[in-house]
């Protein structure tokens, strides 16, 4: 049970700065892209910019690569359309999506311009 006390302890370290954005430290800011911003909006920037593609990118390598395609066949039909479908849907959540996704997180963070 050693891993839900620490998992416990790390929501509460990162939930306070969420909590305490709008009270204790509204104004505190920061210097951030040419403009200052405080610590809720910071917090928006990382997650919406970074911490969602990176999670997105994990789900989209899980499901492509490390489960067995039969696996995923076996849930849907067995008619030729919903083969041809399928075969479709894990081209795009191994080849497709990763690179989309990847294109997105470095235009985040500024690489392409």
């Amino acid at each position: 049970d050693q891993a839900a006390i620490w998992c416990g302890l790390a929501i509460l370290l990162m939930g306070i700065p969420s909590a305490l954005g709008f009270n204790l430290w509204s104004h505190v800011t920061l210097e951030i892209g040419g403009g200052e911003k405080n610590i809720l909006s910071i917090l928006d920037h990382v997650v919406t910019s970074y911490a969602l593609p990176i999670g997105v990118l994990g789900v989209a390598g899980y499901a492509g690569w490390a489960v067995d395609p039969d696996d995923w066949r076996d849930e849907v039909s067995t008619d030729p359309w919903s083969t041809l479908l399928f075969d479709g849907w894990l081209w795009l959540v191994r080849i497709v999506s990763p690179a989309a996704i990847l294109i997105i997180l470095f235009s985040n963070a500024g690489l392409f311009g």
